[in-house]
């Protein structure tokens, strides 16, 4: 396939479109639906000054992969050439969120790696990072979770109250909230009596 799409791009680069056309017609022959050949052919078309066609790939892409994030950005610049700005303008910001939300998965990805081997200042930073990218309550929930672990439950509590103006009836976040309170108070209680038995110790 990488010969393919190397004799394709060579073809292209060449200004050899027919060569380039018939390539790429035949790999989504074979292939089906694949969205990087369907962009490259969506590219093919800009190269050759047919903008309808162009779009049509780039939208069978972005079907085939609405994570495709790369024919998502072409779509919106084929629609901007044809006049069309305000569909232009929303396909535009839904790539720029979909990319924020891939981007933040990875990073929420790379959290859960570093909590497995207990780094847990890189696992806080990771997750903040997500959580820049995309407010998902799950991110949210999971750096509460590490506050949790770490005994510092004013933080926790705090990203739990935050996953609940998300999510009000979340079991997840009530449940944690629940179990944080509980351990906040046990851990007071035990630091009032480890104060009291110093006092005494002192007098």
């Amino acid at each position: 396939m990488q010969n393919s799409l190397n004799d394709f791009r060579a073809a292209l680069f060449a200004g050899d479109f027919y060569l380039a056309e018939n390539i790429g017609l035949v790999q989504i022959q074979q292939l089906g639906e694949k969205p990087d050949w369907l962009n490259e052919m969506g590219i093919l078309y800009l190269m050759r000054g047919d903008l309808p066609e162009s779009l049509r790939f780039f939208d069978r892409a972005v079907m085939a992969d609405p994570n495709y994030i790369e024919a998502q950005f072409n779509a919106s610049i084929i629609l901007s050439d044809l006049g069309f700005y305000d569909e232009a303008a929303s396909r535009f910001a839904e790539a720029c969120k979909r990319e924020g939300v891939l981007l933040a998965q990875k990073h929420y990805d790379m959290s859960l790696f570093y909590l497995s081997v207990r780094r847990f200042t890189e696992a806080e930073e990771e997750l903040k990072k997500a959580i820049a990218q995309y407010r998902s309550i799950e991110y949210f929930l999971e750096l509460a979770r590490l506050y949790f672990e770490l005994q510092d439950y004013e933080s926790a509590l705090e990203q739990i109250t935050i996953a609940l103006t998300l999510d009000p009836q979340s079991v997840a976040a009530l449940s944690l909230q629940n179990k944080c309170l509980q351990s906040k108070e046990n851990f007071n209680a035990n630091l009032n009596e480890v104060k009291v038995v110093e006092n005494k110790a002192v007098i």
